[in-house]
């Protein structure tokens, strides 16, 4: 085979009509999944200061020295950081697939036009993404760093600092300690558990709003498990999963399977834990490809990812994480 002649571009287009009823995407983990959980801040270029008023000696006898004027109450400054990340990857491919991709950038044909060529970017752009899945809740920036992980901060290390600096406390309201001696859910007691972290909001969430409850889906079998002993008489029928036994539909589950091994559950208003990228998501998951040193037989692909994470307040009635 002749690798320094070009490739006939029609006979691959007719294979790839041929093909294209065969073609599928692979089974991904795409952090869109996650990100769609999530309220997005809007613009945000590099960092913005969110300022949250703190309840707290609002009403005060009037005072005309002025004195105690800073009693009236606590602005508490908090920061979204946005920081820069690149995701490369790169493939060793045949020639025919590296002229095919040319094609579709020279000739400027739609990917409906060339399945093979749609395939080939949906898959990288696919893997680029799947590399960032796990980013929004264990990321931990690392300037230095090589790993999709590095290039922010998650929620698991955002919320680990706001302990160490005691602004998640049991005394504070917004740390949920498991009963007992548990050090972790299982079958027998993770609906209780779950349950009894719901109520230890204060009424006016339970009354007034919806609470997301971010769970490992690893434990989604163990919630069906504890929900089936509760209510036995229930032989054969659907367990429900959607929302948390006994709140009225007002706690709903979102089971994580980015959350790993993490034992946390975090309990949130919506709009309390949010996301930001460059550009207002419009460049979020393109990618260029290009030829480094002009080999053809060495595609290399890149997208620009600009991502930060936060969490708005602390405060009791909207957010809650357990101790584990």
């Amino acid at each position: 085979m002749d690798l320094t002649t070009p490739i006939d571009i029609t006979a691959i287009q007719g294979t790839a009509d041929k093909i294209k009823p065969k073609i599928k995407k692979l089974m991904m983990q795409n952090i869109r999944s996650v990100l769609a959980t999530l309220a997005s801040i809007k613009g945000i270029q590099s960092s913005i200061d969110m300022l949250t008023f703190i309840e707290g000696n609002l009403a005060m006898p009037y005072d005309p020295t002025l004195q105690n004027w800073q009693k009236l109450g606590d602005i508490k400054k908090r920061t979204a950081n946005v920081k820069v990340g690149m995701v490369p990857i790169k493939d060793e491919i045949e020639r025919y697939r590296d002229t095919y991709l040319i094609a579709l950038e020279e000739l400027n044909l739609s990917e409906a036009k060339l399945p093979f060529a749609q395939w080939y970017l949906e898959t990288i752009v696919g893997v680029g993404l799947q590399s960032l899945f796990i980013l929004p809740y264990q990321g931990v920036h690392n300037a230095a760093g090589t790993s999709a992980i590095d290039i922010a901060d998650g929620f698991f290390k955002i919320i680990e600092d706001e302990k160490t600096a005691n602004n998640i406390t049991v005394a504070l309201g917004n740390l949920y300690e498991l009963s007992g001696a548990a050090t972790d859910y299982t079958s027998a007691n993770i609906g209780t558990e779950l349950k009894a972290q719901y109520f230890n909001f204060p009424e006016v969430t339970q009354q007034l709003a919806t609470v997301e409850i971010r769970i490992p889906y690893r434990y989604r079998e163990m919630y069906k498990e504890w929900w089936k002993s509760e209510y036995p008489t229930n032989i054969g029928g659907d367990v429900p999963t959607d929302y948390l036994d006994g709140t009225d539909k007002k706690a709903k589950f979102i089971w994580e399977s980015a959350m790993g091994a993490s034992k946390k559950v975090i309990m949130n208003v919506p709009g309390v834990m949010t996301y930001e990228t460059d550009n207002d998501n419009k460049e979020f998951g393109k990618m260029k490809v290009f030829h480094p040193d002009n080999n053809p037989f060495y595609v290399a692909c890149v997208n620009k990812i600009v991502i930060g994470f936060q969490i708005h307040t602390l405060d009791k009635r909207v957010f809650s994480v357990n101790n584990l």
